[in-house]
This record gives structure tokens, C-alpha cells and sequence, in this order.
């Protein structure tokens, strides 16, 4: 069995900047993490400091990505409503298909008061996730997920603006799996992150992270 690692959120603040490189592993039989201390408290406010979340996801308005109608998209054109950014790929077996049914269940508790909420699913496996493969995969999901593919290089580059880290696991006979960061961005409408959300954190913590970031677009 191939175990999950990650660092402690607290491990992850280091110089002022967030380093999400712990790789969960994502292929078959992969162990989960049990939530620290801190995150089972569901303590109020981000769980990393403002000064931190504002080095996140800077300097990449003009990279380009693809989606899954094959048409070209700069990171800058997803502004302009409260979203999620969470990278991983369409052949995870477990952590990327209960982040995002985890996060739409969060939206849900946000209320009908709190403003609609994207998720923009990056995938750190271009080869594979062609658009064809994303318009498949979100097909189940509903219009508020919206699946991300592009070049290596400009994949690369979005992963390292959120200090976020993959890498190819060869499971033999030609089959490899991805081993990806797992931490969750909150993005608010103008595209700055706000908070970091856990894929294996309780419940409540991410329904009040997701009612926050909904209802701060809703109010205006």
C-alpha cells in the first residue's frame, strides 16, 4: 500500500509563503489522512494568515489553459464570481472525485441567499485529460464545475503560482498514476485567494469556508 503524506497546515506557512508540496498518492489502495487538532476545531477566519494567501496564485493573468470544449481561456477570464481551485486529474480513483462532491455539497449548505460558486478543476495530467476526456468526465458533475487542460508548461506554471506540486507514479505495464497536492484554494471575484481548504477536513469547517466566500460575493 502506497501511503498519503502531507504536511501539517501549520508546516505549510514558511517564510511568509505557503509551500503545498506534500503529495498525496492517488493511486490504488492509497491511505487517507486523518485531520489534525486544528482542523477538526473548524476554527474561525482562514486557516493560513492573509499576509501568507496573498503570495498565491500571483502573476499568472495571462497564462492560457484550455477547457473542456476545447476552447483557449486565460487564467485572468475566470474572474469575475466566488471559485474553487483544486488541481488533480480525471483518473484519480478517490480524492478528486470526493473533493469536488464535497465541495458541491458545501455550496448546498451555503444557502439560496449565497452567490452561485465555480470549481475550476486544473489537471496536472494534460496527456491523458485532453478536452474530449474533461466534456466526459464533468459531464456528471453540472455546470458549475468547469475542468482545466493545457500545455505542460503552462499547467506548470499555475501549479507553482499556488505552490502546488505533482508528479508521475509509474504503477508498471505502462500505467502510471499522479500524486498531487490536495489543498483546496478559495478564490474570491476578483481572483485573489482568501483561504485554503483540506479535501479530508471535517465537514462543517468547509461548509462555513464555502458560506463565507459565497456570501462575501452576495453582499457585495
Amino acid at each position: 500500500m502506497r501511503a498519503a503524506f502531507r504536511p501539517s497546515l501549520a508546516a505549510l506557512a514558511i517564510a511568509g509563503v505557503v509551500l503545498a508540496t506534500g503529495l498525496a498518492a492517488c493511486g490504488p489502495g492509497a491511505a487517507t489522512k486523518t485531520p489534525s487538532a486544528a482542523e477538526k476545531a473548524a476554527p474561525d477566519g482562514p486557516l493560513i494568515p492573509a499576509e501568507v494567501l496573498s503570495k498565491l496564485g500571483r502573476n499568472i493573468d495571462d497564462v492560457t489553459l484550455v477547457d473542456r470544449n476545447g476552447a483557449s481561456v486565460a487564467w485572468k477570464d475566470l474572474n469575475g464570481a466566488p471559485r474553487v481551485v483544486f488541481f488533480g486529474f480525471t483518473h484519480c480513483p478517490e480524492i478528486c472525485p470526493s473533493t469536488i462532491a464535497a465541495l458541491q455539497a458545501a455550496q448546498a449548505e451555503a444557502g439560496p441567499g449565497a452567490a452561485p460558486m465555480r470549481i475550476d478543476f486544473v489537471s496536472i495530467d494534460p496527456a491523458r485529460d485532453t478536452p474530449a476526456a474533461l466534456s466526459s468526465y464533468f459531464s456528471s458533475f453540472g455546470p458549475n464545475v468547469r475542468g482545466l487542460t493545457g500545455t505542460d508548461e503552462a499547467i506548470a506554471k499555475v501549479a507553482k503560482a499556488f505552490r502546488a506540486s505533482y508528479r508521475k507514479s509509474d504503477l508498471g505495464g505502462g500505467d502510471y498514476t499522479m500524486d498531487h497536492t490536495t489543498m483546496v484554494y478559495l478564490l474570491d471575484a476578483n481572483g485573489a485567494v482568501v483561504d485554503v481548504a483540506t479535501h479530508d477536513g471535517p465537514p462543517e469547517r468547509l461548509a462555513a469556508q464555502i458560506k463565507a466566500l459565497t456570501s462575501a460575493r452576495a453582499g457585495g
